[in-house]
């Protein structure tokens, strides 16, 4: 147990040493979510670190909140109430077994195609991209059976992000976000996203009326 502590810990130090070089702040994407500087570097950080190729845990930032508190600059308290917060507006994800972090596909949206500096998270994703997806889809089936069929606003939320992801490299990210950001907003009473009111939604052409409106 003391042996793997302490190589956790090793790994942990290597992670950051590797991903943590610096933060490019898109401060436009902060305003509109409502991020504090200090918020969108946790983001930035928990991001990368979970998608690090030499990570022993995939998929998932194991740091220690002490050591994210100690990089950022804050106290363990305040990184807390940093997670609270971005796990409730649904940037942040936890593992409730082992209390690791990870980015929700809302946040990934904003970096999926970010070429100058995540080439190699972009190549990890699409060797991935397929196994995830079908893990996803189980996922997604075991919870609505559990749930009479009903899945969370969260999840529904994310599965929409995950169809819109293949439309970045033509679209390009800011105007994917603001098409995801408008049409998965959720009816507080029936739970149901803006877009599953639509009759019919067949999202490139939507995506393509979108560009087309904005050009105007």
């Amino acid at each position: 147990m003391v042996h793997k502590t302490i190589a956790i810990v090793i790994l942990t130090a290597m992670a950051f040493f590797i991903m943590l070089i610096y933060t490019n702040i898109q401060h436009e994407i902060r305003k509109r979510l409502q991020l504090s500087c200090n918020e969108y570097v946790l983001l930035d950080m928990i991001f990368h670190l979970s998608n690090n190729p030499e990570t022993k845990i995939k998929g998932w930032c194991y740091a220690s909140k002490e050591t994210l508190a100690k990089e950022i600059g804050l106290s363990r308290q305040g990184v807390i109430n940093m997670v609270d917060k971005l796990i409730e507006i649904n940037l942040l994800e936890k593992d409730e077994n082992t209390r690791f972090l990870r980015t929700t596909d809302t946040w990934n949206l904003i970096y999926f195609n970010h070429k100058d500096t995540l080439q190699g998270v972009k190549k990890v994703y699409n060797e991935c991209k397929e196994s995830l997806h079908e893990e996803c889809k189980e996922s997604l089936h075991n919870n609505n059976t559990y749930n009479n069929n009903k899945i969370s606003v969260k999840d529904k939320q994310n599965q929409f992000a995950e169809k819109i992801k293949p439309y970045i490299e033509d679209f390009g990210r800011d105007l994917c976000l603001a098409f995801y950001n408008y049409w998965s907003e959720a009816n507080e009473k029936t739970g149901k996203l803006k877009w599953e009111k639509q009759e019919t939604f067949e999202i490139k052409k939507r995506l393509l009326n979108w560009r087309n409106r904005n050009n105007n």
